[in-house]
């Protein structure tokens, strides 16, 4: 059954808290006021105009402990007892006492090295129009703080490994529409990412696979996961075949595919089913300040940590069931908790357990059933010492008990005077509230014992008196004069003695100091005024409901949780907004409560009045009041809904996680901050032939071959890894268990906490065995090509030009007849070309190797001598070049081939030009940046058709052995070497007939 504070009582109706508590008396009623403080689960206290404490309720006092500060803080002020605060937080105070509005923060602390965020609001209590007090509710906010962190660490944590897989991963939905896709699809491919989630997987699939698609997604749906082989196509057409491993997932709250594709062209086998990852939280266990376990579902210790071990003592737990190390009532209080843990899913529960040094502890226990993906679940344990917590409140009970005893032994004043007010005796109270010793009250005239202002008063109550009155009288309130002359308020009842004939013979006087009694209305009257503006302003739903199960007050929380009008909950059954389901375990805690039993925190779910549901997180304490008796309940629920939802994230990104985890085909291997190995993935048996259980606590550089210990303490200490957080496709030379060595790829990561602080490292390992063997025999071939590229363009040329001087010297005869003087022209004119070949595939295969010795040129320098020696090489032509510029020269930065760029791309112009008189049109202009320069060579020749634009340029590239030369191709390679590109165009747009115009953009010196 769910519970509330005072406060919601009080909003709701504040007329309800006086008719409740009028029935007591005033110092009951305060106390009720107490108890219901304490029971809230915000800390509180109260400051007056001049910053002194008078009130902190006992969340206050526990938070007090916890910063190991002194509890004796009534009647301080928050300078004197919290010195570390700065003037600050004193201006905030005096800011609501002149305001008279409520002020929220929100800061951080640092307690036992734990991170506590808390909430902390100043609210005003106004009393005649001023505000005489501030109330501070301190809320601990650490627990939403952190489970918002772990899921953002999560979703980190998984971007990183999904992003750092060398393997393909897409998610995509049952229609194949690509929903996320890593960096390496994104690579292989050719496309962004942005690209790829606007295409489906039947774009990146060749027309084979994409026929298998509808069997292979029924196979998926049917089984869940899937394993086969398929060829993808990228953007630039080209086929691999990759082997895929896909499985169902939830993705965004929908299923989803997710596939996870090796490129099989270097690598053609996969590993086999990956075993389930081992937890790793032992790290995070041990540095937990309690004890931290792990049971199975029969109660079977599996696990201790580092507390359990070397402050209890208790590291043979492990193995053992609970009934074989605990006594037989403890072991079944234990195993209870196990059970219930395992049926609702968390248990809480006070335990005690004597550690080593015999101390015994007591621990605040919270058990929570761990699901896996086979067999029972296990039970886990988290537990905190509040030892000294219950010490504390162990003691407040006793002096709450020694101060109930001194209250009911207090009696009042008692004088006896004779009949002119002269006194004759005095009780040993009135000793103490006068403060003069009975001599000294004996013979003084009663009057002379108040205060001048009430001498009068007195006198006439004197006067009034008379033998025929009743013989007591109540009614006057005065003042009264101390000894050292301090005065206070008392009220006094006044006895007339008499004689048998009616004469007085004195008179006997009653009184009680009212100081208190004055103050504590006062403070009555503003307590009510605070507790009423605490039940407004606190953030969680308060319910007060009495004993008959009815609401008898809820706050605007309340009604805003259950979504309901405050008139459709007061008088109503509280029950009515609890599930069926759970109603039997609600009714068992109010059971509990009446037993006088603690029901600890817990969760449920209550019912809005739209029939909808919504999660709460429930406190329910039982307000008593005199004699014990129970009053009401008293319940705070707090909305659970976002954390929740935040949980969910987690645990379903965690999953993701670990799909990945399990899937990926590279090894993976995690150090903490000494280099000492915390966990690998089942990759890793395949990759070095260790179990994953071998490992764990290693060295890193167990897995380096020795030749690599050097350069792994350099790139563990690398100041680009530390500066940019990794390092991506690096080589390294790695050793199996049976000393076999393998070269590997590997990619590293740096892990850092919340602060930044360097905390390990992530390794991706991929064997490139196959790679660096393809790698050597590729490079071997290109060297056997560069060779007999040499061997045959310089022979080659060598014969070509025997055969040309051959031809020139019969050309020169006279007597060969004019037949074959044409046929030996043609041949002549051939051969030319072929030695231009070879010259040009020499320079082709010399820019490939020849290093940059960059210098400056003039454009139109260059141009000109390039003008002239193609005039040279065709010599029946005449060769006219115009040159069109802005009027200044054009400065390039090139090399020793820079004059063949011109040279090919004007020589490509005149000879394609059928006419003799050959007219080329060249300009140039820099871009508006100032950084690029564009020249055009515009010729008047057959021009190039529209389908041949592309392939001018590529002619090793396409494979083709047609056309006359590479002339183009050499110029295509010069232009990228200095870092430009090269294309052709009309020189009519439109009109290919009308001449080719090839366009060359260059960058200009900075």
């Amino acid at each position: 059954m769910v519970i509330r504070s005072f406060e919601t009582f009080a909003d709701a109706n504040s007329n309800v808290v006086p008719t409740l508590i009028h029935k007591s008396a005033s110092d009951s009623r305060t106390d009720q006021y107490a108890l219901i403080l304490d029971a809230l689960g915000d800390a509180i206290h109260v400051v007056n105009r001049d910053l002194q404490i008078l009130f902190c309720n006992k969340r206050f006092l526990d938070w007090l402990t916890l910063l190991d500060l002194s509890p004796d803080i009534l009647g301080k002020t928050v300078k004197e007892a919290f010195p570390f605060l700065d003037q600050e937080v004193m201006d905030q105070y005096m800011q609501v006492f002149n305001t008279g509005e409520t002020m929220v923060t929100v800061e951080e602390n640092s307690v036992h090295r734990r991170l506590v965020v808390t909430e902390t609001r100043k609210i005003p209590i106004m009393h005649d129009g001023q505000v005489v007090q501030v109330v501070t509710v301190m809320r601990d906010l650490t627990s939403e703080v952190e489970a918002h962190n772990a899921l953002v660490e999560s979703e980190r944590e998984y971007r990183m490994i999904f992003d750092t897989a060398a393997d393909e991963i897409y998610i995509h939905d049952l229609n194949m529409r690509i929903l996320s896709a890593n960096v390496a699809a994104c690579t292989r491919l050719g496309y962004s990412r942005s690209e790829l989630t606007r295409m489906t997987i039947h774009d990146i699939v060749d027309s084979d696979s994409r026929a298998a698609i509808p069997d292979r997604l029924a196979r998926l749906t049917k089984n869940g996961q899937l394993s086969f082989e398929s060829s993808h196509v990228t953007r630039t057409g080209e086929v691999y075949p990759v082997e895929v491993k896909a499985r169902l997932l939830e993705y965004r709250g929908e299923i989803a595919v997710m596939s996870i594709a090796r490129d099989l062209t270097v690598k053609k086998s996969i590993e086999t089913e990956l075993e389930e990852l081992t937890q790793r939280f032992e790290v995070f266990a041990d540095s937990v300040p309690g004890p931290v376990f792990i049971k199975d579902s029969h109660s079977v210790n599996l696990y201790v940590n580092k507390y359990m071990r070397e402050v209890l003592g208790l590291g043979d737990w492990v193995g053992k069931h609970t009934s074989d190390v605990l006594p037989s009532d403890k072991a079944a209080e234990l195993i209870a908790t196990d059970v219930r843990a395992l049926e609702e899913g968390h248990a809480e529960a006070i335990h005690t357990l004597t550690g080593k040094d015999g101390t015994t502890r007591h621990f605040q226990t919270f058990k929570f059933s761990i699901p896996r993906a086979r067999g029972a679940p296990l039970i886990g344990g988290i537990s905190i010492d509040v030892t000294e917590l219950e010490r504390a409140e162990r003691a407040l009970r006793e002096s709450e008990t020694r101060y109930r005893l001194l209250y009911e032994h207090l009696s009042d004043a008692l004088f006896l005077t004779d009949a002119q007010g002269r006194v004759e005796m005095a009780g040993k109270m009135a000793e103490v509230m006068f403060r003069y010793s009975s001599a000294e009250l004996i013979g003084m005239m009663f009057t002379d014992l108040m205060a001048p202002e009430s001498r009068e008063q007195v006198t006439r109550f004197f006067q009034d008196a008379s033998c025929r009155d009743a013989i007591s009288r109540v009614g006057l309130q005065a003042k009264g004069l101390r000894a050292d002359g301090s005065t206070f308020s008392l009220h006094m009842t006044n006895n007339i003695r008499c004689d048998s004939d009616g004469r007085p013979l004195g008179y006997q006087f009653l009184i009680r100091d009212i100081t208190d009694s004055q103050m504590k209305e006062e403070e009555l009257a503003r307590s009510e005024s605070m507790y009423r503006a605490l039940f407004e302003q606190n953030n969680d739903a308060v319910f007060i409901v009495r004993l008959d199960g009815t609401y008898a007050a809820v706050n605007n929380q309340a009604c805003r949780l259950l979504d309901c009008p405050e008139e459709r909950l007061v008088d109503h059954i509280a029950l009515d907004f609890v599930p069926s389901s759970e109603m039997p375990l609600a009714m068992e805690r109010v059971e509990r409560l009446m037993r006088g039993e603690e029901v600890p925190l817990f969760e449920q779910q209550m019912v809005r009045c739209d029939g909808s549901r919504v999660p709460v997180e429930v406190k329910v304490s039982l307000i008593r009041g005199e004699n014990d008796q129970p009053l009401f309940y008293q319940t705070i629920v707090r909305d659970i809904t976002k954390r929740k939802m935040s949980e969910s994230e987690l645990r379903k990104s965690q999953q993701q996680l670990q799909v990945i985890f399990d899937t990926i085909h590279d090894g993976i291997v995690m150090a903490d901050e000494h280099m000492t190995i915390v966990a690998v993935n089942p990759a890793v048996k395949r990759l070095f032939g260790y179990e994953p259980e071998d490992l764990r606590g290693k060295p890193y550089d167990l897995l380096l071959a020795p030749a690599q210990h050097k350069q792994h303490d350099a790139v563990a200490s690398e100041d680009r890894l530390l500066r940019d957080g990794f390092l991506d496709q690096e080589t390294i030379v790695l050793v199996r268990k049976n000393g076999e060595t393998f070269p590997a790829s590997y990619s590293v990561s740096v892990i850092r906490d919340q602060d930044g602080s360097f905390k390990g490292l992530i390794g991706s390992i991929r064997d490139i065995t196959d790679l660096t063997r393809a790698q050597r025999e590729l490079e071997e071939a290109r060297s056997r090509a560069v060779f007999f590229n040499d061997l045959l363009t310089h022979d080659l040329n060598n014969i070509h030009q025997g055969v040309l001087v051959g031809l020139e010297l019969l050309l020169l005869d006279d007597t060969l007849p004019s037949s074959l003087r044409g046929q030996i022209s043609v041949v002549f004119e051939q051969i030319r070309r072929a030695i231009n070949l070879t010259v040009n595939v020499r320079k082709l295969s010399n820019i490939e190797r020849t290093p940059r010795l960059d210098h400056e040129y003039n454009l139109r320098v260059a141009l000109g001598e390039a003008a002239h020696l193609v005039r040279a090489a065709f010599p029946h032509k005449v060769l006219t070049l115009n040159i069109h510029s802005d009027g200044a020269d054009a400065i390039l930065i090139g090399d020793e081939f820079a004059l063949d760029l011109w040279y090919n791309l004007l020589h490509n112009a005149v000879k394609f030009d059928p006419s003799d008189a050959v007219v080329v049109d060249v300009s140039f202009v820099r871009s508006s940046d100032g950084k690029r320069l564009q020249v055009r060579v515009m010729d008047h020749g057959p021009g190039i058709r529209d389908e041949m634009k592309s392939h001018v340029f590529d002619r090793l590239e396409s494979g083709s052995v047609h056309g006359r030369g590479i002339g183009l191709t050499l110029a295509k390679r010069i232009t990228e070497r200095y870092g430009g590109r090269i294309w052709v165009e009309d020189r009519v747009s439109g009109d290919p007939a009308q001449g080719a115009c090839m366009v060359v953009e260059l960058p200009l010196p900075i």
